[in-house]
């Protein structure tokens, strides 16, 4: 199980969860080189997630984090 963050730009959906990385529909990277990945979200569009326990020693997963997340995901999105 991973930690993942995800958010979806279409419909605003936003949930950390462990879980299984879900199927991939196109990625991209953050700023340090962590890969930022699309996969379907329930809306019909794609949410975009991030795998965050590589964060947890570097930073709190708060509402600004989570603001940058949302920012990664939204420069990687194809709409």
């Amino acid at each position: 199980m991973e930690e993942i963050y995800k958010w979806c730009p279409s419909c605003n959906k936003e949930e950390i969860a462990n879980e299984k990385e879900p199927k991939i529909v196109y990625g991209g990277s953050d700023g340090f080189g962590q890969p930022v990945r699309f996969s379907e979200c329930e809306c019909g569009k794609v949410y975009g997630w991030l795998n965050i326990g590589f964060y947890r020693d570097k930073t709190e997963i708060n509402d600004g984090f989570k603001s940058y997340l949302r920012q990664r995901i939204k420069h990687y999105s194809r709409g």
